[in-house]
């Protein structure tokens, strides 16, 4: 099976947008990767999944709270998908543009 591609650099939506958000970061003064604060977030993220998960293997809490520990787990494993790839997508994590 043949892999899908689409080259849409060459349209001129492609490049008028890219200008004008290259524009925007320039004349904004801001930086087009995130700062301390995103690199803390995916930290914070990734280390709590794991520590959720770990207290839920390998500690067996009572029934309620292993029901709200994997409640927490879900939203957090969400946040991961929503915020982390996202940004790691982007190359937004400080360090990955190149």
């Amino acid at each position: 099976m043949s892999k899908v591609t689409f080259n849409n650099k060459q349209s001129p939506f492609f490049r008028a947008l890219k200008t004008k958000v290259d524009f925007y970061f320039s004349s904004q003064q801001f930086s087009s990767v995130g700062n301390a604060t995103l690199l803390r977030k995916g930290i914070y993220l990734i280390a709590s999944a794991f520590t959720l998960y770990t207290v839920l293997v390998f500690f067996t809490p009572p029934v309620v709270v292993s029901i709200l520990l994997c409640a927490l787990l879900g939203i957090n494993l969400a946040a991961l998908g929503f915020n982390v790839t996202h940004e790691g997508g982007t190359r937004a994590f400080p360090g990955t543009r190149g």
